[in-house]
């Protein structure tokens, strides 16, 4: 059996286990779009109060190259089992020189309050570094910070 995550700066890691058995070996992957030159980079704007449906912002000196966002929900592994991970795709309804904006998709279902990863990927299929962000500053239903 083995388990894999995928750490902020897009390699992956395995682990290697059996019933029973401590697993001892760690493999990491480097997939080959690493290596198609730079990755997008892009900041997160300073939207603190963003609802379901809402628009935010992104600022990126690549914004005019970035074709897809998404939000990269942390695994949360029990008994080989993940049941909070998820990758949700972010509508871009606009780009400009210095930014691009997506939408937060409506359903409250598919962005429950958690830790999230932003990941834009360039037309070439290189994704950018994740930045961490937590729901709140992205989607507020309370003043409560993220755990």
């Amino acid at each position: 059996m083995s388990i894999a995550g995928k750490p902020p700066y897009a390699d992956f890691l395995f682990d290697f286990v059996s019933p029973g058995h401590f697993g001892q070996r760690v493999e990491v992957y480097s997939p080959p779009y690493l290596f198609h030159g730079a990755q997008p980079r892009f900041g997160l704007g300073g939207a603190t109060d963003v609802r379901h449906g809402d628009e935010i912002t992104l600022r990126s000196p690549d914004a005019t190259g970035i074709t897809r966002v998404r939000l990269m929900r942390p695994g949360s592994a029990t008994h080989v089992t993940d049941f909070d991970q998820r990758s949700v795709a972010l509508n871009v309804v606009r780009h400009t020189s210095g930014s691009l904006t997506v939408r937060i998709p409506d359903d409250p279902s598919l962005v429950p309050p958690s830790w999230y990863m932003v990941i834009a990927t360039d037309g070439s299929g290189t994704p950018s570094k994740a930045l961490a962000a937590c729901p709140t500053a992205l989607i507020r239903k309370s003043r409560t910070p993220c755990p």
